[in-house]
């Protein structure tokens, strides 16, 4: 039951015609928002986390991943070879790129960071996709990622 309270001095009855305030009880409706929040993420993570991209056909996602392998090479070349892809989440809206690396990025590495990406993205390279064995993209090169290293 909620509390309530009158705009009657402390002590006395309420008189005719006094205006009854309820107090909001705020955990609650803190608990019941938290729950649906709990659910939908439940949800949500079943569609975002189930590998591949978020939606394949779309020419935005394609280049928003595209963007995921220019910006781990910037980052291999501003802060070392020992930065490697973590994880990611691209969908047509952003990017989201998990890393390996101790410490967090000063503005000068951030700065160099998007110059490089940015430089790669005016260059309007062409880009070829190729699904390859592990054994004969390693020989190309290509890098695990994701827990390997």
């Amino acid at each position: 039951m909620p509390n309530v309270s009158s705009n009657s001095p402390p002590g006395m009855a309420p008189t005719a015609g006094a205006r009854l305030h309820r107090h909001h009880d705020w955990r609650a409706e803190f608990e019941c928002g938290r729950r649906q929040h709990q659910e939908r993420s439940r949800q949500g993570s079943e569609q975002k986390f189930s590998g591949g991209l978020a939606n394949p056909g779309s020419q935005r996602v394609v280049r928003m991943h595209t963007a995921t392998h220019l910006l781990g090479a910037a980052l291999r070349e501003v802060l070392g070879d020992h930065v490697h892809q973590r994880g990611s989440n691209i969908t047509d809206q952003r990017l989201r790129f998990d890393f390996s690396h101790s410490e967090r990025l000063t503005d000068e590495q951030l700065a160099r960071v998007q110059a490089i990406v940015n430089a790669k993205i005016t260059e309007c390279l062409d880009v070829e996709r190729l699904v390859l064995p592990c054994e004969e993209a390693e020989m190309l090169g290509a890098e695990h990622e994701f827990g390997s290293v």
